[in-house]
């Protein structure tokens, strides 16, 4: 087992075996294959997941793909610094 800290977008190790995910090459992530790029499970990938969050999907029938440009989009658009999460900003509190 490949640990996940050693997974990216460009490579999935899927049943031990490396696949080149680079977006040119993949056009949508399954569930499974999204899961562990993020390195989070199928469940919470499912509960950030729209309509109960807002990380966007393909449905195709019943199946539910990622695109890849929009995990990375959905990444950087939830990122926060250690100053913001230690020290959230409040919209009503003023300066003074």
């Amino acid at each position: 087992m490949v640990p996940r800290s050693r997974l990216s977008f460009s490579t999935l190790y899927h049943g031990g075996y490396k696949m080149n995910l680079n977006e040119e090459s993949v056009l949508l992530f399954d569930i499974k294959q999204a899961a562990n790029v993020l390195q989070i499970s199928e469940r919470t990938l499912w509960s950030f997941t729209t309509p109960r969050g807002s990380l966007p999907c393909v449905r195709i029938g019943k199946s539910v793909r990622y695109d890849p440009a929009d995990l990375k989009a959905w990444i950087n658009s939830n990122k926060q610094t250690i100053f913001d999460k230690c020290n959230p900003i409040r919209k009503n509190e003023q300066h003074g």
